[in-house]
């Protein structure tokens, strides 16, 4: 097979440049690409930063693990009917 090379009518230091530019551009996230999503399956998770701030006393916004009779005793009988298959 034999390949023809065409001769370039463009400065080759430019040339190379700006693809350089492009290759780096299409390896980034899409957030640092553009300023709003493309698609919509983009628009899920498009802003990440927090709409409040964390706070861990606050126990509306923290709902801890809580122990009672009944989850205790669910507890221990699910550890004795442990699954077939491991």
């Amino acid at each position: 097979m034999q390949t023809v090379q065409y001769p370039c009518m463009c400065d080759s230091d430019s040339a190379d440049t700006n693809f350089l530019k492009v290759i780096h551009r299409s390896r980034l996230e899409p957030m640092k690409k553009y300023t709003h999503p493309q698609t919509e399956s983009q628009e899920i998770g498009w802003n990440t930063t927090p709409l409040i701030d964390s706070d861990r006393t606050d126990r509306r916004l923290n709902s801890y693990r809580k122990n009672t009779e009944l989850t205790n005793y669910m507890e221990a009988a699910w550890r004795l009917n442990e699954p077939i298959f491991h």
